[in-house]
C-alpha cells in the first residue's frame, strides 16, 4: 500500500470515529444535565478538567513516541525501537502512579478550593477517585496506541475508538435513565477504557510481534532524546490547556458552578468547532516521521505547506459560522434559558479562528 493510500484511510477512518466521539457528548450532554442538574455537571466538568492538568506535568514526553517509534521502525531498527517503548512505557507507569498517589492524599484540600456544596461534597470526591483511575489506565497504556499510529495502522486504534464509543454512549445512556447519575457516567467511563486499552495493546503486539517488554531495554540515552523533543513542544501543550481548562478553575473558585457549566457548554461548541480542521493533522507526525527518516525533504515541506493551506481554508468558514449563529445553535442544542453560554460562544469563537489561522 503507497503512502498516499494509507494516510488517506487512516484519515477516514480516523475522522470517522472522531466525529462520533465529538458529537456523542453533544447528544448526551442536555439529557445528562436533566438527569444530574448544572451543580452536578460543573463537578464532573471541573474534575475531568483537574484530571486533564496532570498531563502537563511529563514535560510533552509522549510527544516524542511517534516520532521515533517511526523513525526506528522504518529504518527496522528493532533494539532501539524496544529501547524507545518501554522507555515510555515505564515512564508513565511511574509517572501515573505517583501522581495517583499525591492527589489521593491531598484530595480534600484540593477539593476544598471549589464552591461545592456539603451534601454533594461526597460524590466529588468519589469521582475525584474514579476519574484518578480512569487516568492511570489510558495514561500508563499511551505507548501502545502511538505503536499503531506510527506504523500506519492508525485505523485499527480509530475501528476501536468507535466501537468502544458506541458502547460507551449506549451504556451512559441506560445508566442514566436507570437513575445511576453521575456515577453511573463515570463507571460507564471506567468500563470503556478498560475494554479500549485491552484491544490497543493487543493490535499493538499483533502489528509489531518484535515488540518486547523488559526492565534490559530502559536506556538513559533514549530518555534523553526523547525528553529534550517532548520539552520542544510542551510550550504548544501547556498554551493550549490555559485556554481551554484555567478558565474553568478560575470560575469554580471565584463564582458558582453553574457558570463553570455554562463556559464548558460554549467550549464544548469551538472544540467541535475544531475538531474538522484538526482531522487533517493526525497523520502529518507519523507521516512526518517516514519522510524524515528517509530524508525526503522535498516531500516533508510539501506536507506541510499543504496541511498549512487547508487548516486555513477549513477554519474560517466553520467559525464565522458559529460566532453568527451562536444563539441559533445553543437554543437548538439545550434550549431556553442559556443566555450566558451564547455570549461566551461569540468570544470563544473569536479566539479560536485566531488561534487556528496563527
Amino acid at each position: 500500500m503507497s503512502l498516499r493510500d494509507k494516510v488517506i484511510k487512516n484519515t477516514f477512518y480516523h475522522f470517522i470515529a472522531q466525529a462520533f466521539g465529538f458529537l456523542s457528548p453533544f447528544i448526551l450532554t442536555p439529557l445528562i444535565i436533566s438527569h444530574i442538574g448544572q451543580t452536578e455537571f460543573g463537578i464532573y466538568a471541573i474534575v475531568l478538567g483537574f484530571i486533564g492538568t496532570f498531563g502537563l506535568l511529563d514535560f510533552s514526553f509522549s510527544a516524542s513516541f511517534i516520532k521515533f517509534i517511526s523513525e526506528h521502525y522504518n529504518r527496522k531498527q528493532y533494539d532501539e525501537l524496544n529501547r524507545t517503548i518501554n522507555t515510555g512505557l515505564f515512564f508513565y507507569i511511574f509517572f501515573t502512579a505517583a501522581i495517583c498517589i499525591v492527589v489521593v492524599i491531598f484530595a480534600r484540600q484540593v477539593l476544598g478550593l471549589i464552591n461545592i456544596p456539603p451534601e454533594l461534597f461526597e460524590l466529588a470526591e468519589f469521582s475525584l477517585y474514579i476519574s484518578l483511575i480512569i487516568f492511570f489506565i489510558a495514561t500508563s497504556s499511551t505507548i501502545f496506541v502511538s505503536v499503531l499510529i506510527s506504523v500506519q495502522k492508525m485505523y485499527l486504534n480509530s475501528i476501536i475508538g468507535l466501537v468502544i464509543n458506541i458502547f460507551n454512549f449506549v451504556i451512559t445512556y441506560i445508566l442514566l435513565v436507570s437513575g445511576f447519575g453521575l456515577k453511573g457516567i463515570l463507571y460507564a467511563q471506567l468500563g470503556a477504557v478498560i475494554v479500549s486499552v485491552f484491544f490497543n495493546i493487543y493490535l499493538a503486539f499483533k502489528e509489531v510481534p518484535e515488540i518486547r517488554i523488559r526492565f534490559s531495554f530502559l536506556n538513559k540515552a533514549t530518555f534523553r532524546s526523547m525528553g529534550s523533543f517532548g520539552l520542544q513542544m510542551q510550550v504548544s501543550r501547556f498554551s493550549s490547556f490555559l485556554s481551554e481548562k484555567y478558565d474553568e478553575f478560575l470560575l469554580g473558585y471565584f463564582s458558582s458552578l453553574g457558570n463553570v457549566t455554562f463556559f464548558n457548554l460554549a467550549n464544548r461548541v469551538t472544540r467541535l468547532g475544531k475538531f474538522f480542521p484538526l482531522q487533517l493533522f493526525q497523520q502529518v507526525a507519523p507521516v512526518a516521521a517516514e519522510l524524515n527518516a528517509n530524508k525526503d525533504e522535498h516531500r516533508l515541506n510539501e506536507l506541510f505547506f499543504e496541511a498549512t493551506k487547508y487548516m486555513t481554508v477549513f477554519s474560517a468558514p466553520i467559525f464565522l459560522f458559529i460566532f453568527i449563529f451562536a444563539e441559533l445553535l445553543i437554543t437548538t442544542w439545550l434550549g431556553a434559558g442559556y443566555e450566558m453560554t451564547i455570549y461566551l460562544l461569540r468570544i470563544l469563537a473569536i479566539g479560536q479562528l485566531v488561534n487556528l489561522l496563527v
